[in-house]
């Protein structure tokens, strides 16, 4: 082919390109979805990176990278007053622009087996998405509704704190772990471009936002097996797909949907790429601290109980290739600096305010969480022991001992930690010491099978051994599901959640089985309309968690507990409650009920507060 038409197809590739980049930013900012966006400006991003590091590296530093970035942005937005939908609009068209004019003059490092390798890696991202999708066209399914479970209303008010402040804000008394809020409310700036959002838009984009979690962290443990895949191999490719699975499956996926916790799979992401990084430190010392920087910054953004992982993760670098960190010169020692510098500034800025600010929290909280029996913690243990020695032992790599005890080690340090300062009370086990060791379960199950399938893969001529790796790894992994549902009490309450997040979803079965997305349509139509509304004794299958969205969406904040407490406890027969909540709320408030009875006491006792309707 004459040189003339390469370049000539290269430029019509730039010039396309640019125009998609051009409409989907112009969209963006009328209101178009963000995960447009983001999906047209990173794939160039990624390939640019690729030319210099394995795939697996690369997915890692992007993602960190693009978690610290978001961070920063709104950071920077609060206290420069600059909208943070220009900063993010434009630094996502600078990076795509300059990438794929740098792939256009350069050459793109992908090949055919980088995009097999991303395939099988992205393997649970796609099912996801598919589903989302599916449960959209079905009659039936519910793809936003599922995300309004547990406490994910509070986020949501978090989120909307930040973009009234114009951003994140540091120091005491400023939210210890602003990341997961600034993600939210990433996906929310489309909708306040003219205004503030409305609560449907908010919920919205709450569900992209931990959509784009879900995948991140299947994308990412797809990563993690393909860093300890040494050879390309048919069943190398299955250790990957699957290990991409494991945040679909009912372990890692009911327990955070159920309760609302919307950090867990972004957390679980970034967790797993300060491994992928420490996986790479031989071939890519420099990227792969700066990976590990980051993490643990972003962790500390996210969950600063869990920086012990990324923590020790650094540390060994730091240990096993300082000669190299210390032989660094100029613009490459910047970097290293700046990237070490980033989590310490995080740390001061956030996590010692909020110790001063908030410390007590840490020994005091409960909330919402599930106890798994401690035999799990052993069972998972002893499956990623013993599977990452195998895999030392078979690659003749010490990479899947160091992940060990970055994770064993970090993690037991911390869920320690955690204990001590509950070594007074009768029952050390608390919210956080509960909420942590769930964590440390999933990240050892995820290494676990990441490592046996890894292991069966460099072990594939020996067939039988092989065969009897990945039977244990998958018998091992479904048992620990089966056992968690037969075990973890909230489960056992609850019917529903023992079924499969994604059934649930393409059913319909969040809330009402069969109906679509009423719960957020119905909360969307009681909070868009003119008058005030709620709910009470209507008869509605859902009013339960309709009431607990209106109550928590019509608070003027987080720090509105006394109004949002109504949305956690209410007596449906007080009219005490009644009667304070309509106050609480702003009066007039219309109140809709389908007992005769309680509308004429509810007329008595607060009918000045607002109109009294029966609705059959």
């Amino acid at each position: 082919m004459p040189r003339s038409w390469v370049v000539n197809r290269a430029l019509l590739g730039v010039v396309a390109y640019m125009v998609v980049l051009a409409g989907v930013c112009v969209w963006t900012v009328f209101g178009g979805s963000l995960l447009v966006l983001i999906a047209v400006a990173l794939p160039p991003a990624l390939a640019l990176v690729r030319s210099r590091l394995p795939l697996s590296a690369s997915l890692a530093l992007l993602l960190v990278v693009f978690a610290w970035t978001i961070l920063v942005l709104f950071i920077v937005s609060r206290y420069t007053m600059i909208s943070p939908i220009v900063l993010v609009v434009t630094l996502a068209a600078t990076v795509g622009a300059l990438s794929v004019v740098r792939l256009a003059t350069a050459g793109s490092p992908f090949t055919k087996s980088d995009a097999v390798d991303l395939g099988f890696a992205g393997t649970g991202g796609l099912v996801w998405c598919s589903v989302i999708l599916a449960a959209a066209v079905l009659p039936g399914g519910t793809p936003v509704s599922w995300a309004m479970t547990g406490d994910a209303a509070n986020n949501v008010l978090f989120a909307r704190t930040l973009i009234e402040q114009g951003g994140v804000s540091v120091g005491i008394g400023q939210n210890p772990v602003p990341l997961t809020a600034a993600m939210i409310a990433l996906f929310t700036l489309p909708a306040a471009v003219f205004g503030p959002p409305t609560v449907g838009s908010e919920i919205t984009a709450l569900a992209e936002m931990w959509s784009f979690g879900i995948v991140a962290a299947c994308i990412m443990c797809g990563a993690l097996a393909l860093s300890l895949t040494r050879r390309r191999s048919a069943l190398g490719l299955v250790a990957v797909g699957v290990s991409s699975l494991l945040p679909l499956g009912w372990f890692l996926l009911s327990g955070p949907i159920l309760l609302g916790f919307v950090n867990f799979h972004l957390t679980i992401a970034v967790l797993v790429a300060s491994l992928v990084g420490l996986l790479n430190a031989n071939r890519a010392m420099l990227s792969s601290f700066v990976t590990i920087s980051l993490s643990l910054g972003a962790v500390l953004a996210l969950w600063a109980p869990l920086a012990g992982i990324p923590g020790t993760a650094l540390l060994l670098v730091v240990i096993l290739h300082g000669r190299r960190l210390l032989a660094l010169r100029r613009g490459r020692l910047v970097i290293a600096v700046a990237a070490l510098a980033q989590p310490l500034g995080l740390f001061f800025a956030l996590s010692v305010p909020s110790v001063f600010g908030q410390g007590q929290a840490l020994q005091e909280s409960s909330g919402a969480v599930f106890e798994f029996k401690k035999v799990i913690l052993v069972v998972l243990l002893a499956l990623a022991v013993i599977f990452a020695l195998s895999h030392v032992r078979a690659t003749r790599s010490a990479g899947m001992g160091w992940v060990l005890i970055a994770v064993a080690g970090g993690g037991g340090v911390c869920l320690s930690a955690l204990l001590w300062l509950r070594r007074d009370e009768a029952n050390i086990w608390n919210y956080y010491q509960l909420k942590f060791l769930w964590f440390l379960m999933a990240m050892l199950l995820i290494i676990g099978v990441a490592a046996g399938l890894a292991f069966a893969a460099s072990i594939v001529g020996r067939r039988s051994l092989a065969g009897l790796s990945v039977l244990v790894v998958l018998v091992t992994a479904s048992g620990v599901s089966e056992f968690g549902k037969a075990t973890v009490p909230t489960f056992n309450r609850d019917a529903q959640a023992l079924l499969s997040p994604i059934s649930r979803i393409l059913a319909g079965d969040f809330f009402s089985v069969g109906e679509d997305d009423r719960v957020f349509h119905r909360v969307v139509e009681l909070m868009g309309s003119d008058e005030k509304k709620i709910l009470w004794e209507s008869s509605d299958p859902d009013e339960d968690s309709i009431m607990f969205w209106v109550v928590q969406m019509s608070a003027a904040s987080v720090d509105d507990v006394d109004l949002r407490a109504y949305a956690y406890y209410h007596d449906g027969q007080s009219m005490d409650d009644l009667c304070s909540l309509r106050e609480l709320m702003g009066p007039p408030v219309a109140l809709i009920t389908a007992d005769a009875e309680i509308a004429r006491r509810a007329e008595e006792s607060c009918g000045e507060l607002g109109p009294i309707r029966i609705e059959q």
